[in-house]
């Protein structure tokens, strides 16, 4: 039984018949696998499927019954790929992780993705790491933190976030008291020391729950002047 895999670019062009679009024909195997029944496990990471395969795609996701494991990791999504994603994700009964990283889709991609959160009720690990999310994807994921009960692993490492958003995003974990967040990665994004307080409070309900972060801060004022410290050590190299 077939629970994994991903069809390189060489079987996808020797299964095309002639005259057809090559993207299109790039996406028949993969959407193949995703309307599957059988198949629970898949990686189409590093594709570049862009926008338009993101769509595509998108579609497979709504209609499957088996998949639990995607990751679409690198593929260039952008704006119109996490639209799709995300209205498939209010649809899909039975994907449990997706890893959407590295797609650049930034706040507004963000915002819809985080709409499709106060909807779904089956995913519990989500990677949106690296995707030029800042305090405006932060506060939409926030407001979905507030109402979402399924979601167990959030990452957003590598994102602009802002001290305020990564703030804003513990506060909702403490406050909704059906929370499932066991784990939250903030790799790469600052955090300001008063929120650690809001850990502790959250620990303080849910003693297995673990912030995941690098960078501490005393202030944004402590942020910013850091900031020009690291420029002026830069103007000089």
């Amino acid at each position: 039984m077939c629970r994994s895999g991903a069809l390189p670019p060489k079987i996808t062009r020797a299964l095309a018949p002639a005259g057809r679009d090559p993207l299109e024909l790039y996406l028949l195997p993969p959407i193949a696998m995703i309307i599957s029944r059988i198949l629970q496990s898949l990686n189409l990471s590093h594709n570049n499927f862009h926008e338009r395969g993101g769509e595509t795609l998108a579609q497979g996701i709504e209609e499957n019954t088996s998949l639990t494991d995607l990751d679409l990791s690198w593929n260039h999504l952008r704006l119109g790929g996490a639209i799709a994603i995300a209205e498939a994700l209010k649809e899909n009964k039975t994907l449990g992780t997706l890893n959407i990283a590295w797609n650049g889709f930034s706040n507004s991609g963000c915002n819809v993705i985080s709409a499709s959160l106060e909807v779904n009720t089956k995913l519990h690990t989500l990677n949106l790491s690296n995707n030029r999310i800042g305090y405006e994807g932060a506060k939409a994921l926030a407001k979905a933190l507030m109402i979402n009960q399924s979601l167990t692993h959030l990452q957003l490492n590598l994102n602009s976030l802002s001290t305020l958003g990564a703030f804003e995003l513990l506060v909702a974990i403490r406050d909704n008291p059906g929370s499932a967040i066991e784990t939250l990665e903030l790799q790469e994004v600052p955090v300001l020391a008063s929120a650690q307080a809001i850990e502790q409070e959250i620990k303080s309900v849910r003693p297995t729950f673990i912030l995941i972060h690098d960078v501490v801060v005393l202030s944004d004022d402590h942020l910013a002047l850091a900031s020009v410290i690291n420029k002026r050590k830069a103007s000089k190299t």
